[in-house]
């Protein structure tokens, strides 16, 4: 179970590393597939559901910012 929690904190962590490194560059198309990567991810992870999912995608497609707070732990 200890390792379980430690896997979900881990993966918010990267999201979170993630978010804001996308915000940085996300008129880059190599962030933008990184960026997209961590979320299906952190998707599958359970960390975020799929509307969470559904939210960073029309973000990343539309090459707008996103709101790191939404991904503190």
């Amino acid at each position: 179970m200890e390792n379980i929690k430690f896997n979900y904190s881990r993966c918010r962590e990267a999201l979170l590393y993630e978010v804001i490194e996308y915000n940085k560059k996300r008129t880059d198309s190599i962030a933008r597939e990184k960026f997209k990567a961590v979320c299906e991810y952190a998707r599958c992870c359970g960390v975020i559901s799929y509307e969470g999912y559904a939210y960073l995608d029309e973000k990343i497609d539309l090459e707008e910012q996103v709101d790191p707070i939404r991904y503190e732990s």
